[in-house]
């Protein structure tokens, strides 16, 4: 079967393609996802193992931007997909660590254990096709079930020349049977008659599917941030006429419609886009808007009523103070993450990338909008606000967990059965914290230790009174150095949370397996953000553009644990 499966699921994925009373949440029930330590967790999920596969079992690299499904079916079904650098290739650009492909996790017990794989087409990958015509990496993982039981993984796929990204482009797999068989892979984002292939690009999608009995009962919704190519790599830039674009599938994602355009009502740069589907049908968009240097963002959102053939002009949620890490990067900087040597910032800070991004649920008593925030006095804080119908917003934004330490960020959130419930990081333990520092550091840019947990809190009344937990057993530290020749933390965009009767699971990415080292290159500082990757360093492997060429990914001394950061999960009360 696996071969069938690889042949149609190719490398060319993208061109076939206050706070209330509730009950408390015990921590300590997470799982490890991303099994990449144990022999023969990679395999078997779709069919044999392939040799990548076998050695990806051991291979102890980065997972990151987990997004996670539960099967309405059967709730014990849970899938995960991640952004998984265990494939020994060097990515297109000159840095010394493992391309990024896709990997899809599966459980059959409600998350006690999982089965991983690969998304076939990656380098090495023995099935059909032409490797040049598709993906050269993979990013962005977007999952959802449907009513049958019907999986539909949509991913990002960029396209490199050599060092060059020509385009970013959308596709939708579906999987049938619980997701363990393939039924085909669709590219969503095709450009428009007339339009240009190489003039936009796509980025960050995000997928929902019509879980309901209604009229649009089944439909499958990919929304993403479309913007012109006006050098590369696309969409970095801050451009006025960048656009959200919306798209559905009515067949069971054998074909994605003319995608519909939202745009904000002022001119600033759209992104990172989230979308809900409420139990009358209605679908409900959020994203974010902001300009560079801003210290305040946009948040939006969008509603449709027709099964996503039409939306209503975007409309202002709230003008919120943003929590990036780029306040933390020093003056004359613009870092969105900080590390070590030609990373290294002005304001002596490590930190990963973090973002004020939104995120939607639409239930029987409303539509909810949660995001991250900066308060008046600088910490980052979670918050939400309310609407009856998606159009009105009588309430003010509510803190969903108003600690008074401690920074919060990247906020996912889902509603079933009467909870509402939003899952994010949370630093409170952190001893060093401090409004103006970034997570896990102290006032002189050294570890303040394993400081960061996932927390979720909870609403029963409609998101106006919440009750907090925390998820994690084990605390992470947030900073070590994982990513760009072991230099620089990065633990990706987002965590994620699913939510269908009978079963509510969320995962995050989590870095409590890596292994603390000592980085013996000159610039290095001892910090206390330094992993275990006993390589040569050879200052003579150095590329003009300060990234070190040697190690080659496949070395051994990259799989000893110091990049070991991975998926967790755990699930949450109904």
């Amino acid at each position: 079967m696996l071969a069938n499966v690889r042949s149609r699921l190719s490398c060319a994925i993208i061109i076939s393609v206050a706070m209330g009373a509730a009950a408390p949440i015990a921590s300590g029930a997470d799982t490890r996802v991303t099994r990449d330590d144990t022999a023969g967790s990679y395999g078997g999920l779709l069919g044999p193992a392939e040799a990548e596969e076998v050695e990806c079992s051991t291979r102890r690299r980065q997972q990151q931007e987990p997004s996670v499904a539960v099967n309405p079916r059967n709730p014990d079904v849970i899938a995960v997909g991640a952004m998984d650098t265990c494939i020994a290739v060097r990515s297109p650009l000159p840095i010394p660590m493992a391309q990024h492909w896709l990997s899809y996790y599966r459980s059959n017990d409600g998350g006690a254990t999982w089965q991983a794989a690969l998304l076939p087409g990656y380098p090495g990958d023995p099935s059909p096709g032409d490797p040049a015509a598709g993906c050269t990496q993979q990013a962005d993982p977007t999952l959802a079930f449907d009513r049958r039981g019907r999986l539909f993984y949509g991913a990002l796929c960029p396209i490199f020349d050599g060092f060059n990204p020509l385009d970013f482009r959308i596709a939708v797999a579906t999987y049938a049977k619980g997701g363990t068989r393939h039924l085909r892979t669709v590219r969503v984002d095709r450009p428009a008659k007339g339009q240009a292939e190489s003039a936009y690009a796509s980025d960050k999608p995000n997928l929902a599917v019509d879980q309901t009995k209604g009229k649009y009962g089944g439909r499958v919704y990919v929304a993403w941030t479309e913007c012109r190519r006006l050098a590369p790599p696309p969409c970095n830039r801050y451009q006025d006429d960048a656009v959200v674009r919306v798209s559905h599938s009515a067949n069971g994602g054998k074909r994605f419609s003319a995608p519909v355009t939202v745009r904000p009502r002022s001119l600033a740069f759209p992104f990172f886009t989230d979308v809900a589907v409420g139990p009358g049908g209605g679908v409900y968009l959020t994203f974010r808007t902001d300009r560079p240097g801003s210290a305040k963002a946009g948040i939006w959102l969008a509603r449709s009523r027709d099964g996503g053939e039409t939306f209503t002009p975007a409309r202002r949620v709230r003008n919120t103070r943003v929590f990036d890490s780029s306040l933390f990067a020093g003056t004359g900087s613009s870092s969105s993450n900080c590390g070590d040597g030609t990373h290294a910032c002005p304001g002596g800070f490590n930190f990963p990338f973090m973002r004020s991004f939104s995120a939607v649920a639409a239930d029987r008593k409303g539509v909810h909008v949660a995001w991250g925030g900066r308060t008046a006095g600088g910490q980052g804080r979670i918050f939400v606000r309310n609407s009856p119908d998606g159009i009105r917003w009588p309430a003010k934004p509510v803190p969903v967990d108003p600690v008074p330490g401690g920074h919060q960020w990247w906020p996912d959130v889902a509603s079933v059965g009467g909870v509402l419930s939003v899952v994010y990081l949370d630093s409170r333990a952190d001893p060093a914290y401090a409004p103006d520092r970034p997570p896990g550091n102290t006032a002189e840019g050294n570890s303040s230790g394993a400081v960061v947990g996932t927390w979720v809190a909870q609403s029963r009344d409609g998101g106006r009174t919440w009750t907090a937990s925390k998820l994690t057993s084990v605390p992470s530290a947030p900073n070590f150095e994982t990513y760009l020749d072991a230099r620089l933390p990065w633990r990706g965009d987002y965590l994620s949370v699913s939510a269908v009767r009978g079963g509510t699971y969320a995962t995050w990415p989590d870095s409590r397996d890596v292994v603390a080292g000592t980085d013996t290159r000159p610039d290095s500082e001892a910090n206390g953000f330094d992993v275990f990757a006993p390589c040569s360093w050879a200052p003579d492997t150095v590329s003009p553009s300060g990234a070190y060429t040697a190690p080659a990914p496949d070395d051994g001394c990259l799989d000893q644990g110091g990049l070991d950061t991975n998926i967790y999960g755990a699930p949450l009360p109904d």
